[in-house]
């Protein structure tokens, strides 16, 4: 993973397997809240949407995280 995020590829159209939180959580840190899911059940779209926007303390921004 690190070597694809290391290269200059377009990670706007990649689209990222991620069905478990904390891989959600790995990848809008590492890649944007711009990251493109997939695989990730109906019932937990409202979750990730949330982590997303920063709503929930799992992606709030903090400085000394970044």
């Amino acid at each position: 993973m690190d070597a694809i995020l290391a290269s200059s590829l377009d990670t706007s159209r990649i689209i990222f397997e991620a069905p478990q939180k904390r891989q959600q959580i790995w990848l809008l840190r590492h890649v944007g809240f711009a990251a493109n899911f997939g695989n990730v059940a109906p019932a937990d779209a409202l979750n990730l949407e949330t982590l997303r926007l920063g709503l929930r303390s799992d992606t709030i921004y903090r400085p000394e995280l970044n």
